[in-house]
């Protein structure tokens, strides 16, 4: 009988607080009914983005079975956006060892290893994880890029890759040639071309020079183009001095000519004789302009290629274990 009563005094309370307070009540019922959309559409979507992934990863397969890695490769990424898991990064991986690139292969096979760890199901892939890893890092090249000076905010960019910050840590690339480019703020760029083999080690020191402390060593590009411009602008003045005092030199000569004549000439007039003179004396005056300007030129000439600044020369000391340890030392001094 007392559960009876309580029932009923628990129903009349809900019914006078839904009488008191109805638009309350309507809105905790809409809020309800609105959540329960949301969930479901969330669940269709999510339930499409699977399916998509799956449609995804069986065109990759095809593509891959047919030998078309980099299309197969294009779709394992969609895929992997969408919904990674072990399965898509290690077919990735595979796809782009086939191409060459074991650096791109390691970190698939790295990452489908660390979604194993945290619990991702792939007992398939596990077994085939290990080897695959291991064959790429049969291949792959390493590279280690030191400096002579320390610089903390040192950072370093490999072909069209994002920029890093600059380690000592190894850096894999694959074969082949790679271009690059270590800088850092207040300070000159080093750029390199290097070409590296299977499975080299290659170690590479730099040397980054603050700006402000010799502009000549650290825009050598920018010293090399002014002492060209310099040079050049000498040897002008060389060639157009010469030019100038030869061609004064005929004037002279010839003006000499026609005052010797007008003045054994007894029928020349003297406005003849004055001219004659006057020729005489400006050719004199430009031809010794011209061979001033040209023994000037020379000299800059010979100074400005002799006595101008060099460029501080680059030491690369390279370390390659490629086929047995061996050790080479490479020094590279340029002159601008």
């Amino acid at each position: 009988m007392p559960n009876i009563l309580q029932t009923n005094h628990a129903r009349v309370a809900r019914i006078s607080t839904s009488r008191r307070y109805p638009a309350r009540s309507k809105l905790c019922k809409a809020t309800l009914a609105l959540i329960s959309v949301l969930g479901l559409c969330g669940s269709a979507a999510a339930a499409q983005d699977i399916e998509r992934a799956r449609q995804l990863f069986d065109e990759a397969s095809t593509l891959r079975e047919s030998g078309h890695f980099a299309d197969a490769i294009v779709r394992l990424r969609l895929a992997i956006e969408i919904n990674d898991t072990p399965g898509l990064e290690y077919h990735a991986g595979f796809c782009e060892a086939k191409l060459g690139h074991y650096a791109a292969a390691i970190e698939h096979y790295e990452r489908a290893a660390t979604l194993i760890r945290s619990g991702a199901s792939a007992s398939d892939i596990a077994t085939l994880l290990d080897q695959a890893h291991r064959a790429a890092l049969e291949h792959v090249a390493q590279l280690r890029v030191l400096l002579t000076t320390p610089v903390s905010s040192a950072h370093l960019r490999v072909d069209n890759g994002a920029e890093r910050p600059l380690t000592e840590h190894d850096l894999m690339l694959d074969p082949g040639s790679h271009q690059l480019r270590v800088y850092a703020l207040g300070y000159s760029t080093e750029s390199r071309s290097i070409d590296m083999h299977d499975a080299e080690q290659l170690q590479i020191e730099l040397n980054l020079v603050p700006l402000g402390q010799d502009n000549a060593t650290s825009l050598p590009t920018h010293t090399s183009v002014w002492k060209t411009a310099s040079v050049g602008t000498a040897m002008g003045v060389t060639v157009l001095g010469l030019a100038t005092g030869i061609g004064a030199a005929i004037g002279r000569h010839n003006a000499q000519v026609t005052e010797h004549a007008a003045l054994v000439d007894p029928a020349a007039d003297a406005a003849r004789l004055a001219a004659a003179r006057h020729d005489r004396q400006t050719y004199t005056t430009w031809e010794t302009v011209g061979f001033v300007s040209a023994g000037i030129g020379a000299a800059a000439t010979v100074a400005l290629w002799a006595l101008w600044p060099s460029a501080q020369g680059t030491t690369i000391n390279a370390t390659s274990n490629r086929n047995g340890p061996v050790t080479a030392s490479l020094a590279i001094t340029s002159t601008f």
